[in-house]
């Protein structure tokens, strides 16, 4: 008996709550009735549907009590971990080693619980003109998929349409776009605060001509230039802006030499190899010119073990996020994260 579309796709939901244990072994499954209104079908399509799934020793019927769930040989559930192309997570491209922070924790916290993470790609160019749906065709209600940051939003549409449980972590503002990610599991990171303590410290160094230079300077939802704006003007002090998107390191060395400030936020790809003198002497500044930078990774660290450093703590936030996720009862929330300044100025 050749089984149709619709009860395939009524099958694939429930065996995945059995194989995931979000229906647990000698419970009782839902009535056939609530099963028809539950998927807008017809009662005798469910019927159907359970009787593969019985022929498949996934359930039981017990005459006169109901449907029960079986204990099955357990497979290892499938955490889905969406980057946009295949290559995204080399060591050619900046910032991958953020997602790869987030993507070691998530395998970490996943194989204590007995999940696999899987990587799936779904931009063959680093587009968002470019997505391939059919890479994420597999993914249904019962799929729990952990996307980092809002460059995926051309996908969200089709994630929701398929009621698939993400959980998405965002550097970017929280007030965008909140109905597009709504019943799902949302990290941000919070820059404003951890902005207005860099400035401080740059203010006891007696630094008042402070810039930033940094990608997407200018961008409404950039959270991070956004906190400088905002800690600038509150302590009455010109904003002096670079936006070094697409341009060399050498553009951001003659914009600080030109404009000869204090203190520089620096929201940039660091030096790849350097000596390891200090930062200032690797870019080319002025020692006198103090500089504030984002964490990289831990090579960076390592170089220049006494640079001040705004650290966004994404492994803990890989933890966190992925415990959250992988709780057999699904429960949507926002939670918030801080970065942690490392002073040395």
């Amino acid at each position: 008996m050749k089984i149709s579309k619709c009860q395939k796709r009524i099958y694939d939901v429930l065996a995945g709550e059995i194989q995931t244990r979000a229906l647990l072994p000698g419970t009782f499954l839902s009535s056939e009735r609530e099963l028809a209104l539950r998927f807008h079908v017809a009662r005798e399509t469910i019927r159907k549907v359970l009787a593969y799934l019985e022929a498949d020793q996934l359930i039981t019927r017990a005459h006169g009590k109901g449907t029960l769930i079986c204990e099955i040989p357990r497979e290892n559930p499938v955490l889905t971990f969406l980057v946009p192309s295949p290559d995204y997570l080399s060591e050619s491209l900046n910032g991958n080693h953020l997602l790869l922070n987030l993507l070691f924790r998530a395998i970490a916290v996943a194989g204590k619980y007995g999940w696999r993470v899987e990587v799936v790609p779904f931009s063959r160019t680093n587009s968002c003109n470019d997505i391939d749906l059919q890479l994420l065709s597999h993914l249904n209600e019962c799929s729990r998929v952990m996307i980092y940051s809002r460059w995926y939003r051309e996908i969200f549409a089709y994630l929701k349409a398929r009621k698939v449980k993400v959980g998405l972590i965002r550097t970017t503002s929280y007030h965008m776009h909140e109905e597009d990610s709504s019943g799902w599991i949302r990290g941000f990171v919070d820059y404003l605060p951890s902005m207005d303590e860099v400035v401080d410290a740059f203010l006891e160094k007696h630094c008042r001509r402070i810039a930033y230079a940094g990608v997407y300077c200018f961008n409404d939802d950039n959270m991070r230039s956004l906190g400088y704006r905002r800690a600038m003007q509150r302590r009455g002090l010109e904003t002096l802006f670079f936006d070094a998107h697409d341009k060399e390191l050498s553009a951001v060395r003659s914009f600080c030499l030109k404009h000869v400030p204090d203190g520089v936020i620096l929201d940039i790809p660091m030096p790849e190899h350097h000596p390891g003198k200090s930062l200032n002497y690797d870019l080319g500044l002025p020692e006198r010119m103090k500089l504030v930078t984002f964490s990289r990774d831990s090579a960076f660290s390592a170089r220049y073990p006494r640079q001040s450093v705004l650290e966004v703590p994404f492994l803990e936030i890989g933890d966190f996020m992925t415990e959250e996720m992988l709780k057999p009862v699904w429960k949507p929330g926002e939670y918030i994260f801080h970065c942690k300044f490392h002073n040395y100025l």
